[in-house]
Order: C-alpha cells, then sequence, then structure tokens
C-alpha cells in the first residue's frame, strides 16, 4: 500500500508499546511516501523520504504519579527545533492546516515558501479507533525538502588530547524564542573554545512564569594547545549571557 504520511504507522508501533504498559513513547520512522500530483489521480504519485517522529506520555517518571512530567507541544516543538539546528537550517515558523493535527496545536516551519516539517498534537478523530488517552505529540518532516538547506558539512577533528571544561546554562525564555535562535547566539559569541552545544532540558510548568519557558543547555569548551581554566572561559559566557538578555530578553535561571 502506498502511504501518504508515516502517521498510521507511528500509531501502531504506540498501541503495541501500549498494551505492555510502556508509559513514555518516543519513537521515529524514515521512510518513503506518495503524494498523488493531482487528483483523480492519473499517473504514478510522487516519492519522497520522510522522518516522522511520536512523543507520548511521561516525559520523566516519578515514584509518585502526581510528580510525572507529560511530553507536551513544547517538546515537540523543541525536538523539530534542535533537527533543525543541527542541520544548520534557519525556518520561518506558522500555523499549521495539516489535517490530521488539532487546530490551535499545531505549527509547522517553512523556507523560501516550502514546508519543511508539520508538527503538533493529533486531532482526536486521528487517534479515534485506536484505544489511546492522553495527547499523543507527531511531527514529520520531507528530506527533500530539507537536502537543499542543510549547511552542516561533517568535518574531521584530531581527538582532544586535553579535557574539555562542561557548563550547563538554563535561561527563561519567552514562548515566542525559538531554540534555535538561543543557538545561534550562544555559537555566535561563545568564544574560540567552545566546540559542543547541545539543548537538554524544556520545560513549562509551575516553577516557569506565566508566559515563559525554561531551557537548559550544556556547553562544551576546549583547547587543543592546553587544559582550559575557568578564566579562560568567563568572558564568553558573560558575552552570550549578556546578549540573550539584550536582544531576546532570556534570564539565566
Amino acid at each position: 500500500m502506498m502511504r501518504t504520511t508515516l502517521i498510521p504507522s507511528l500509531m501502531d508501533v504506540l498501541v503495541r508499546n501500549q498494551a505492555v504498559k510502556n508509559q513514555s513513547v518516543g519513537i521515529y520512522e524514515i521512510a518513503a511516501v506518495y503524494t498523488p500530483k493531482q487528483l483523480p489521480v492519473t499517473e504514478l504519485p510522487r516519492e519522497s523520504m520522510h522522518v516522522a517522529g511520536l512523543l507520548y506520555g511521561q516525559r520523566r517518571g516519578a515514584a509518585w504519579p502526581d510528580q510525572a512530567v507529560d511530553y507536551d507541544f513544547y517538546d515537540l516543538k523543541g525536538l523539530v527545533e534542535a533537527v533543525l539546528s543541527g542541520l544548520e537550517i534557519e525556518a520561518e515558523l506558522e500555523t499549521s492546516d495539516f489535517a490530521p493535527l488539532h487546530p490551535g496545536k499545531a505549527a509547522r516551519f517553512v523556507k523560501d515558501g516550502k514546508i519543511l516539517c508539520q508538527f503538533g498534537e493529533l486531532h482526536p478523530s486521528a487517534i479515534d479507533g485506536y484505544d489511546i488517552e492522553g495527547p499523543v505529540y507527531i511531527f514529520e518532516m520531507d528530506v527533500e525538502a530539507l537536502l537543499p538547506h542543510v549547511n552542516f558539512v561533517p568535518a574531521y577533528h584530531k581527538v582532544a588530547r586535553f579535557p574539555a571544561i562542561s557548563r550547563d546554562l538554563a535561561f527563561l525564555a519567552p514562548l515566542e524564542i525559538d531554540n534555535a535562535r538561543i543557538l545561534g547566539i550562544i555559537r555566535e559569541y561563545g568564544g574560540i573554545y567552545l566546540g559542543d552545544v547541545r539543548l537538554f532540558d524544556l520545560y513549562q510548568g509551575k516553577q516557569v512564569p506565566e508566559g515563559f519557558k525554561s531551557l537548559a543547555y550544556s556547553l562544551v569548551f576546549r583547547s587543543g594547545e592546553g587544559t582550559l581554566a575557568d578564566g579562560d572561559i568567563q568572558s564568553s559566557i558573560d558575552s552570550i549571557l549578556k546578549k540573550l538578555k539584550d536582544t531576546l530578553h532570556c534570564e539565566l535561571r
């Protein structure tokens, strides 16, 4: 059967996880989909590769049920932003009218008029018949639409001879600020010793002011000439904090 979306197969995997009482599900699939060039179909549909992922249930479990933290829309949005940022793709965020998604809980990233990714909460009608309770969050990316905009080029780096310094920074950021914009500033102002940076936590809840979200990043600094001291990287961290505060209104937690 020629699939037009990967969502049904992800839902089938979710159902199997539910059957064995798995309360935290994060899965993805890479496969071909087939899009009719016109309706009614008079010629072979266009084949393209898609990447789709699903989040469901508990992002963080707990000893007591009332302490568990469930996945939400912003977890999904942060995941999609991290993928695009890793590929060094800057895209515009728009509301989405993708049929399987819940209106008001759906968005898409667009570049040069082409849709790169659709994501959001599945509409209740899309999960009817699956015997699933609670929200299901889905993204689907068009690989062929992504490829022309990928700027990331893998490069060889010598094996590090000296230990790295790691710093974790958590920020309160307005909800409308994308992860990609924060990562861009961190990389631009991180200085010559900044090697790796990644988003490792995204949270919006009781301890975060309304209208804000908490994002936490891990920064790794390394020199090929010797072991770094705290003073070698402090000016870079100060520059990052100042730029994020001045331009994006992000405050260090």
